[in-house]
């Protein structure tokens, strides 16, 4: 039987038929083609058609490398916080029972193909966590995640990126007031209840913070 040839620029899994190649067996077509990830190479119509080959290997050693990644940031004991980061911001953009859902996937927040597949490419592109207290923040806020767009951040930076952030005048200077708190050296909390509670600006800043002590 005569097998119809294959159409040049047909895809299959990750190869690419570019044209074909000369047959070792007048039964057994072949073809030149080329993986997603650039290499040519003339492969079987057998190993296409039934999936024996759906890469150059490179396919292969992107699955190795994604299992051991991720047996590294996500053993049952010792899950780090880079995977944490990447699993919540999976659950904030797609599940919809997330308590956060409605600021990400409720208004069109979503991942790029490349991360949401792949926790591999995602630790790839933005390494470790640099340590407590970091996590991850997009840029800008009303685009989605991807490498372009977020970085690792302390939790006073991403406190000035945030969309609700609370901008203080005092003394002729307007800045964020989680930046009044580092200067102050009183936490941001406290400032927020003594503003809450009523206290003038210059008071909430200038205070120092009641400490009690026992006499023995």
């Amino acid at each position: 039987m005569h097998l119809k040839p294959v159409i040049p620029g047909s895809k299959f899994n990750r190869w690419t038929v570019l044209r074909e190649a000369p047959r070792a067996n007048p039964k057994c077509p072949r073809y030149f083609c080329r993986c997603d990830c650039g290499t040519e190479r003339i492969v079987a119509w057998g190993a296409i058609k039934l999936g024996r080959s759906k890469s150059c290997g490179c396919l292969r050693n992107e699955k190795t490398v994604e299992r051991s990644t991720l047996h590294a940031h996500a053993k049952r004991d010792n899950v780090t916080s880079t995977y944490r980061a990447w699993r919540n911001m999976l659950n904030r953009c797609y599940v919809g029972t997330n308590e956060s859902y409605y600021r990400y996937g409720g208004r069109g927040i979503t991942v790029c193909d490349r991360w949401r597949a792949s926790f591999a490419a995602f630790h790839a592109d933005m390494g470790s966590s640099p340590g407590n207290g970091f996590s991850l923040d997009r840029r800008d806020n009303d685009k989605g995640y991807c490498k372009e767009n977020c970085r690792w951040v302390s939790s006073a930076e991403q406190a000035r990126n945030k969309s609700t952030n609370v901008i203080i005048e005092y003394d002729g200077e307007r800045k964020p007031l989680v930046d009044w708190a580092i200067s102050s050296g009183i936490t941001y909390s406290a400032i927020v209840q003594r503003i809450y509670a009523g206290w003038s600006i210059h008071d909430a800043l200038t205070r120092p913070t009641r400490i009690t002590s026992r006499s023995k």
